[in-house]
């Protein structure tokens, strides 16, 4: 893991567990932001169908975050 500052993971997932594939290298899909409200942006990869999909959400607001629309693996319209 090169680039990668030393830190504490907090879990009671077996360690096997969390560094499952944390070794394959995967070409990141082709990603864009967009926004979708005030200071809430998503990051999402575009589909054929005009929908995307959520990949993150950036927000400072810690509620954000909760809002089930907003999800990694959601679907949201592109046209917002």
């Amino acid at each position: 893991m090169n680039g990668v500052a030393p830190g504490v993971l907090w879990t009671a997932m077996p360690l096997e567990l969390v560094m499952d594939g944390m070794d394959q290298s995967q070409a990141p899909a082709h990603t864009m932001e967009m926004s979708v409200g005030d200071g809430l942006m998503l990051q999402v990869v575009p589909g054929a169908d005009g929908m995307g999909t959520v990949q993150r959400l950036i927000s400072g607001n810690t509620q954000d975050y909760l809002d089930p629309r907003w999800q990694p693996g959601a679907r949201v319209p592109m046209w917002r």
